[in-house]
């Protein structure tokens, strides 16, 4: 195990901390379109029945779908 230590091979990654910091902005950017889109663009009868997690699985569903070659499962 020592030997993996020494060569930069030791369990668990070692990221940039710029990268770190970039991913998390970009999560937290996310998460605020995500909820300003509910806050403004769904109306408020639509948005009374349906969970959060049913629109986020609808927009993922929307993204993903172009992905998918036609005639392939999903």
């Amino acid at each position: 195990m020592m030997e993996l230590a020494r060569v930069g091979l030791a369990l668990g990654f070692q990221h940039d901390p710029g990268a770190i910091e970039c991913f998390l902005l970009v999560a937290f950017l996310a998460y605020n379109i995500f909820h300003a889109f509910l806050a403004r663009n769904v109306k408020p009868a639509a948005r009374q029945s349906k969970t959060q997690i049913f629109w986020a699985k609808l927009i993922a569903a929307e993204l993903y779908g172009d992905l998918t070659p036609a005639g392939m499962p999903p």
